[in-house]
């Protein structure tokens, strides 16, 4: 116990009830508005402060930027006083943390160090280069439309260059050799774009079983803002 200082009184007890929840699963339903992430900080903080986990022990994930920072501000507030490196909790989005883990073990799944990230435009630049090689006009498939079809099938945790074996539709059949060639352009130019991030970790942690086991046993808790939206590959 590091101190016990945090003061739960002003939850209500509802509140209080989850911030002081220790094992097990918890989920916690409430509209916006309602303190969901001031019940997750205050949780966090309170498995610290009684000696539950260490702030490295505990992954906190969110779908935004902001609502990271936010989680992350509240956090150092609540902890300010006891002198706990707030900055070892894993506090982020699933694609920072997804990034961050790659950067540390991607070499085991071929990515080298200093991997490119592309964004959107690049993405659609990629995709460009990939029907000109194989041309394919644009009349027929708009890169845009390829771009929302790769992000897509990311997101349901499958890779592009396997997406064939699925594929059941004329337009699918037209896609698929597209889709494996922009995926091997990808790999070949030491990139990843933003559903790698969630798809290449996964892959990451299933084909390399060290690497899976080390993160399992790492994280005593885990808290997911924002549930009920997460995608296959997320839930994952």
């Amino acid at each position: 116990m590091l101190g016990g200082s945090l003061d739960l009184s002003h939850l209500n007890p509802a509140q209080k009830e989850a911030a002081e929840h220790v094992l097990g699963p918890l989920l916690v339903i409430a509209g916006a508005g309602a303190g969901k992430t001031r019940v997750l900080t205050h949780r966090i903080a309170n498995l610290i402060e009684q000696g539950h986990a260490m702030p490295g022990e505990i992954l906190a994930l969110t779908f935004t930027n902001k609502a990271a920072r936010e989680m992350k501000e509240r956090i150092e507030k609540l902890l300010s006083s006891d002198g706990i490196p707030v900055d070892q909790i894993w506090v982020g989005t699933f694609h920072s943390f997804g990034a961050k883990i790659l950067r540390i073990h991607g070499e085991k799944i071929g990515l080298e160090n200093g991997f490119s990230i592309y964004d959107d435009s690049d993405q659609k630049t990629l995709i460009k280069a990939c029907m000109k090689e194989l041309e394919i006009s644009d009349k027929i498939l708009s890169p845009k439309s390829v771009g929302y079809k790769i992000n897509g099938i990311k997101n349901d945790g499958l890779n592009p260059k396997n997406f064939g074996d699925q594929a059941s539709t004329y337009m699918e059949r037209k896609m698929a050799p597209l889709l494996k060639l922009y995926q091997e352009k990808l790999e070949e130019q030491n990139a990843v774009d933003f559903g790698d991030l969630l798809l290449r970790t996964y892959e990451l942690f299933t084909q390399v079983p060290e690497v899976g086991n080390y993160f399992q046993e790492l994280f005593k808790f885990i808290m997911v803002d924002e549930y009920q939206d997460t995608n296959p590959i997320q839930y994952e």
